[in-house]
């Protein structure tokens, strides 16, 4: 994880623009029955059966020199290399600001568990 945020960290060169992007399926789901709301003395209750509603794609993206991240989905439940170019596409032009502040330092405290003794 260390070695990703020494990649944000790196001062920004004014020809190479520095751009993450994460894909990700997100299964979408509607409830079969309507969850029952709670009354004295009976908590809420909601009905684990579900119904599939079929599946969207989409794209996390992140261009922490500028600043700017934003999340783009797709609508055909793909992701393709067509998408990948639609995304960054539609990116350039609906930029949000972000105000980037996890450092290695953050890591190191936040995650101690998760690194190993030395």
């Amino acid at each position: 994880m260390e070695d990703m945020l020494a990649v944000y960290a790196r001062p920004p060169q004014k020809d190479i623009q520095l751009v993450c992007l994460n894909e990700f399926a997100k299964q979408l789901l509607s409830e079969k029955r309507p969850p029952v709301a709670a009354i004295p003395g009976h908590l809420a209750r909601a009905d684990y059966e579900y119904v599939r509603e079929g599946s969207v794609s989409g794209f996390m993206i992140a261009m922490p020199h500028l600043g700017k991240r934003d999340v783009f989905v797709g609508s055909d439940g793909r992701r393709t290399s067509k998408d990948f170019a639609a995304c960054l596409e539609w990116k350039n032009k609906n930029p949000k600001p972000i105000n980037w502040q996890f450092t290695n330092e953050n890591a190191r405290i936040k995650l101690k568990s998760l690194y190993p003794a030395i």
